[in-house]
């Protein structure tokens, strides 16, 4: 028996569990858009998703099925734009709690996410990060060498 406080899972995790699996089930429309995908975005103060506006222009670098590094016995396939939308939401909601690693490989994408370019911005000591720089104490040593 435990006796911890612990959650075995967490709201949010439920709630993305039911908006793919509506997805992948046909079911998934506005209404079932607002009572998952909206109330975390809702908490979050992000704009609501319109399920209505979300085709296959709605993101040009979504899964189209075509990538170059794919390989093994499983076709590639490509990701339908809402479903695509609903995963891109899973990854950013649960980022850093060791659910992606899982989903990659239940999606079958793993030469998707894999094998690309990382992409983000580079910082040099010189740019003003939110302003002056605050560094503390331990590091301001390290910077003046």
């Amino acid at each position: 028996m435990c006796d911890s406080d612990k959650p075995i899972f967490k709201v949010e995790e439920a709630i993305l569990n039911y908006a793919e699996a509506a997805c992948e089930l046909g079911q998934f429309d506005q209404a079932a858009a607002d009572i998952s995908i909206n109330r975390l975005r809702k908490r979050a103060g992000v704009a609501d998703m319109e399920v209505a506006k979300i085709d296959a222009s709605f993101d040009p670098n979504r899964d189209k099925g075509n990538n170059p590094h794919w390989s093994g016995e499983m076709p590639d396939y490509e990701v339908e734009p809402l479903l695509w939308e609903i995963r891109r939401e899973r990854i950013v909601e649960l980022m850093g709690e060791g659910f992606g690693f899982y989903d990659v490989r239940r999606w079958a994408k793993a030469p998707y996410f894999i094998n690309r370019q990382e992409q983000g911005m580079w910082w040099s000591m010189d740019d003003p990060l939110y302003g002056q720089h605050q560094w503390y104490p331990e590091y301001q040593n390290r910077l003046e060498r």
